[in-house]
């Protein structure tokens, strides 16, 4: 069985990612070293590698982003056994917003993905219910978990997580720290 067996496609993707990632650093390098030993002939061939790896990058990200697109529907409404789940039975994207921001916050404004989401989940298990819980079609990741996401989605759209961290990175804007505290001032009240 291969080491990645049992990856969701969210994993899946940050894999490749990452190893385009570290295949563009390791290309930078050898352009930076040949480039220091006059080797300009190799520094053109390496910059056209690179080039290629590049374009890589966002033939994947457009793929990604398809592929999202394709199974927004699907996964985040289908059960483990493949059937559809019933609207209004999941706990909605919006209740994970206010949770979102509090955890990144917590975190120092900055975060991996998994420590967000493990913040988030002590922060709503308390209104989770049996469908949140239960796991997708993959019958591994929990419900919530992916609703968590899309909702990470809606808020980097709305402007109040940033658009520009690197892949799994979540990091609360200016716009979304205002709105956080707009919401705690009216809680408090």
């Amino acid at each position: 069985m291969p080491a990645n067996a049992g990856l969701s496609s969210s994993q899946a993707f940050d894999l490749l990612h990452a190893e385009i990632e570290t295949g563009l650093a390791e290309l930078q390098a050898k352009i930076n070293e040949a480039t220091r030993r006059g080797a300009f002939e190799q520094v053109g061939q390496l910059a056209k590698t690179a080039q290629e790896l590049s374009d890589l990058k966002k033939d994947l990200a457009a793929v990604e982003k398809r592929f999202n697109r394709l199974i927004e529907a699907g996964d985040e409404d289908t059960t483990a056994e493949g059937k559809r789940l019933r609207k209004g039975l999941k706990t909605p994207q919006a209740t994970y917003h206010l949770p979102i921001l509090q955890a990144l916050v917590e975190l120092g404004g900055r975060s991996d993905l998994h420590p967000v989401l493990d913040r988030v989940y002590e922060l709503v298990k308390d209104r989770l219910n049996e469908h949140d819980l239960a796991p997708l079609a993959d019958d591994i990741t929990p419900r919530w978990r992916n609703t968590a996401q899309w909702a990470r989605n809606t808020l980097r759209e709305e402007g109040l997580l940033c658009n520009d961290t690197p892949r799994s990175v979540w990091e609360i804007s200016d716009k979304g720290r205002q709105w956080l505290a707009g919401q705690q001032k009216a809680i408090k009240k």
